[in-house]
């Protein structure tokens, strides 16, 4: 069962557009609850608890969001954050 929704997640790709300035800076940041959201909304079910983001993002590029999804089963989840 994690492995299968490992590989659910390992297949989405969540793309946030958000404002930024010159250096690349948000003016904002994508949270752990953004990514829940956006799971949620995949219909992949998964605690808050399980999201291991150490820190919110807050510069634009391509990240790696690791999901704990079992004790040896953690997914990433690529998440593309570009300027408006």
């Amino acid at each position: 069962m994690a492995k299968a929704t490992a590989a659910r997640i390992e297949a989405l790709t969540l793309a946030v557009t958000a404002r930024a300035s010159e250096d690349g800076r948000l003016y904002g940041s994508v949270s752990a609850q953004d990514v829940l959201e956006f799971l949620e909304r995949n219909q992949v079910l998964v605690e808050k608890r399980r999201v291991q983001l150490e820190e919110t993002i807050k510069t634009l590029g391509d990240y790696k969001v690791p999901i704990r999804l079992h004790g040896d089963v953690t997914a990433s989840l690529t998440v593309t954050v570009t300027a408006e």
